[in-house]
């Protein structure tokens, strides 16, 4: 091979070879491209991430701070309020959901859930200054019963300066954003506005029942409520509408429904405090009366028995029989078999029947002949009230003050459950 030949070889190979490195390079150079811009939009949406989380946060803790102005009546709520409907269509609202929304957020039909164009929504700043990334949020929220669903969308990149419940953050399209989901528990405290006399299952009753306010004390929304029929043959304060939706909660969701915590948090807070007691006769109670009352089963009088308590509470039925019973605080218990006078200031819930006895038990009628107890004996035209319905006038008077939220201090507050986190 001549020179010139290995020359043009030698070129020939040069340029490949420096082709070779070119390419290499140039791929290299747009591999650390994809990878930094990789790295920005993973730290991106990293941070918007971070933001969601911030804004359900924030929407948690002011929450919780309307919650505890509710509780003492102290301050203006932000974002919710108690229900206080009135009127028999406004019951079944006000047993279910204790609290809705406020105006700015509320949508008009169901205040249970924010309205479509409504958000909570923030910019997220450092030392008052806004985030260099243009962190943002926006929060929507939905209740049902004593739960709340918390949605919240966190961006960067994000050019709303000042966002509002109308014009929020997060809304520009292609910027990066996340979503998480969390349920809030609400801490449920007794509704006044709840009912004077609250039944889920049946009253069958032969006697006047009255719910009238206490001396000074405003009338029940709602003076009684039932979740099945119920019979009376005497007068009462009230029109009653049964709920087949507050009949069709088990004994346990009922309960939670005025005390917002479980039995077994109630029945250990009045343990600590010395004043939880087996089932059986009228106990004797300590005075001043105390928060709670528990009785852990059937309470059996076997003579007129006095209770006071913000909260008197038997985990079983009332088995006064033709013995009166004097409460003073809400008086819950499962059923509630009476065939006397009974007296109530404050208010009542039964998680099972008002009766003189179990539904279906054979009792004599006043000529001795023997009949199954039903549902609806108090009605003049069976003959059977005297001795197959409630037998007596059931007075409650109904008096709100003397009614206090029962769960320890912290105890059963509203706070996020583990778990609840769901990120999108």
């Amino acid at each position: 091979m001549n020179h010139k030949q290995t020359g043009i070889a030698t070129l020939a190979v040069t340029i490949i070879l420096i082709l070779i490195a070119s390419i290499a390079t140039l791929y290299a150079n747009r591999q650390a491209f994809v990878f930094q811009k990789t790295s920005a939009n993973y730290y991106a949406n990293s941070k918007a991430f971070e933001a969601a989380e911030a804004g359900a946060n924030e929407f948690a803790a002011r929450v919780l701070s309307d919650l505890n102005k509710i509780s003492t009546g102290t301050g203006t709520v932000e974002l919710i309020q108690q229900t206080t409907a009135s009127g028999p269509g406004a019951c079944l609202t006000n047993f279910f959901n204790a609290y809705k929304f406020t105006a700015p957020y509320a949508d008009t039909a169901n205040p249970n859930q924010f309205a479509n164009d409504r958000f909570f929504s923030k910019r997220i700043n450092t030392l008052g200054v806004a985030d260099a990334l243009g962190l943002g949020y926006q929060v929507t929220a939905r209740m049902s019963g004593l739960n709340m669903t918390i949605t919240s969308t966190g961006c960067a990149d994000d050019s709303t300066t000042s966002p509002s419940n109308t014009a929020p953050a997060c809304t520009t399209a292609g910027q990066p954003r996340a979503t998480v989901t969390v349920t809030l528990p609400l801490k449920g405290v007794f509704n006044p506005s709840k009912s004077a006399f609250s039944i889920k299952g049946y009253a069958d009753a032969f006697g006047a029942i009255s719910t009238l306010p206490a001396s000074g004390q405003p009338a029940a929304a709602c003076p009684i409520m039932s979740g099945d029929s119920f019979t009376h043959a005497g007068s009462v304060d009230a029109t009653i509408t049964p709920f087949a939706s507050i009949a069709a909660l088990t004994p346990d969701q009922y309960f939670e429904s005025f005390f917002g915590a479980p039995k077994s948090t109630i029945k250990a807070a009045a343990t600590a405090a010395g004043t939880a007691y087996p089932g059986g006769s009228c106990p004797i109670v300590p005075s001043p009366p105390p928060l709670t009352i528990w009785i852990d089963g059937d309470l059996n009088l076997t003579g007129a028995c006095t209770l006071k308590a913000n909260n008197i509470i038997v985990n079983g039925n009332i088995n006064a029989g033709a013995h009166p019973l004097n409460a003073t605080g809400l008086l819950y218990g499962n059923n509630f078999y009476t065939k006397a006078a009974q007296v109530i200031y404050g208010a009542v819930a039964l998680a099972g029947n008002l009766d003189v006895a179990a539904l279906n038990q054979p009792l004599a009628n006043s000529s001795g002949v023997i009949s199954n107890n039903g549902k609806q004996d108090g009605v003049m035209a069976t003959g059977l009230g005297p001795t197959h319905a409630a037998f007596g006038t059931i007075s409650v008077y109904y008096d709100p003050s003397k009614l206090k939220d029962p769960s320890p201090p912290g105890g059963t507050g509203s706070q996020f459950k583990a778990g609840l986190w769901h990120d999108f």
